[in-house]
C-alpha cells in the first residue's frame, strides 16, 4: 500500500530546548554482549535501512540494545538522535505528540501534530528510537508517513511484534548465550559468557561483594 504524503505545511514547531538535541537515557549499567547485534544494526542504519525493528521477548534486553546502537551513532545525524519512551501510553493516536515531547518541540497552531512533524524533519537528518512499540501498533502508518516524508529520517524501534511495515527490517534480538552444564569452564573463564557476566553485573549491584567461586559457579551457570 502506498503511503500518502501530507501536504507540506509551515513549519510551526519550535523548539524549546536546543540543547536536548542528543536526547539519550542514561542507563545504570553498561551493555554486556550483544556485539555483533549492536554492529549489525548499526551497520544497517548507515546504510540504506530506514526502519529496524528490534523484536523479542520482554526483558530480553531491546532497549538497552537500542540506546546502545543509538549512542554510536550520535555523530552520524546531526539534527539529532532521540529516545522516544512510548511505555506509559497507551492510546496510538498519543505517538506523534510524544514524539514531539521527546525531541523538546512545542506545537503551535491548528495543523495535525504529524503533519507539522514530518515537515520539521523533511530535511534533517535524524534517528528516532521509538521504544516499547507493541502495544501500539494501529500507529504504525504514522511511521510509514514520516519514512516516506522524511528521506533523512531513520527509526529504530522495539517491540515484541513487527510493524508490518514495507520499508521495516525485522531484527530478531535472541537470548544470551548459556554455558554447556556438561562441559562447564573453570570459575575465571564462566564470566566470558555474556549470560553469566550479565548475572554477575545484577547481583553485585545487591551485593558488591558477589562474585564467582567454585562453590557457586555450576549454580549461577
Amino acid at each position: 500500500m502506498r503511503t500518502k504524503r501530507p501536504a507540506r505545511v509551515r513549519r510551526s514547531l519550535t523548539t524549546e530546548s536546543p540543547a536536548r538535541v542528543h536526547g539519550l537515557p542514561e542507563l545504570p549499567a553498561p551493555l554486556v554482549g550483544r556485539r555483533q547485534e549492536l554492529a549489525a544494526a548499526r551497520q544497517l542504519l548507515l546504510d540504506t535501512t530506514r526502519l529496524i525493528t528490534l523484536i523479542g521477548s520482554p526483558g530480553i534486553g531491546k532497549t538497552r540494545l537500542a540506546v546502545a546502537i543509538a549512542d554510536s551513532l550520535v555523530g552520524q545525524f546531526e539534527h539529532g538522535v532521540f529516545f522516544v519512551d512510548l511505555s506509559s501510553i497507551q492510546d496510538p493516536i498519543l505517538v506523534a505528540s510524544t514524539i514531539c515531547q521527546a525531541m523538546g518541540l512545542r506545537p503551535s497552531g491548528g495543523t495535525p501534530l504529524l503533519e507539522l512533524l514530518a515537515a520539521h524533519l523533511t530535511d534533517r537528518r535524524a534517528l528516532l528510537i521509538l521504544d516499547n512499540f507493541d502495544h501500539l501498533l494501529d500507529a504504525a502508518q504514522d511511521v510509514a508517513t514520516l519514512l516516506a516524508t522524511c528521506g533523512g529520517l531513520r527509526i529504530l524501534a522495539t517491540s515484541r511484534a513487527p510493524l508490518r511495515l514495507s520499508l521495516e527490517r525485522e531484527f530478531p534480538v535472541p537470548p544470551l548465550e548459556t554455558p554447556d552444564l556438561r562441559d562447564l569452564p573453570g570459575p575465571e573463564h564462566l564470566s566470558d559468557w555474556a549470560s553469566v557476566a550479565l548475572f554477575v553485573q545484577r547481583a553485585q549491584t545487591v551485593n558488591p561483594d558477589f562474585g564467582l567461586t567454585a562453590h557457586n559457579a555450576r549454580t549461577v551457570a
